[in-house]
């Protein structure tokens, strides 16, 4: 259900959802999430309205939204961001490293976990103990699954964009799978 308000002010429109949204819980034996839009003083801005509300619902599929207050585009903008990126990388899929599809592929036909280790050592920001630890691997075996990586696939992991494209993929298939 979309509803369009009047509010003249952010923490209004939240309040007013919020109530709504406790409400909506208590009537119904389904979840139930919120999202509050920017205000737009122009309401020919409709369409723009519910791409905003549909990304932060989408944005709030996971995570702590299912029971929680309503959310705002400042609540998961980040979230937002990514998924857009996602949804170009799967209209445009030229876009993709190749060295990440052919990561995944290998990881598929051998039974492999390359793109979990990558995963992990993007998600731990390059430290090794922790991904290892997160992995319930030795730290030793971690650096040789990464050296593994940029011999069999040619993924620089030392270059910071290729570490940021690599991981907005790897995130993106996780998603998908």
């Amino acid at each position: 259900m979309y509803v369009l308000l009047p509010a003249r002010s952010p923490a209004g429109a939240r309040r007013f959802a919020d109530g709504a949204l406790g409400t909506a819980r208590a009537a119904l034996a389904t979840p139930v999430r919120a999202a509050v839009t920017r205000a737009y003083p122009d309401l020919l801005r409709a369409a723009a309205l519910r791409r905003e509300a549909d990304d932060i619902l989408r944005a709030t599929e996971d995570g702590p939204w299912a029971d929680g207050p309503a959310a705002t585009a400042e609540d998961v903008r980040h979230v937002v961001l990514l998924n857009r990126l996602g949804d170009e990388l799967r209209r445009e899929p030229w876009l993709r490293l190749p060295a990440v599809a052919a990561l995944l592929a290998h990881d598929a036909e051998q039974g492999t976990g390359y793109a979990a280790t990558v995963t992990a050592w993007l998600d731990a920001t390059g430290d090794v103990a922790s991904a290892a630890a997160r992995l319930q691997v030795h730290p030793n075996t971690l650096r040789y699954r990464l050296r593994r990586v940029r011999d069999l696939f040619g993924l620089d992991l030392d270059d910071r964009e290729v570490r940021l494209a690599a991981w907005l993929e790897l995130r993106l298939a996780r998603r998908e799978s």
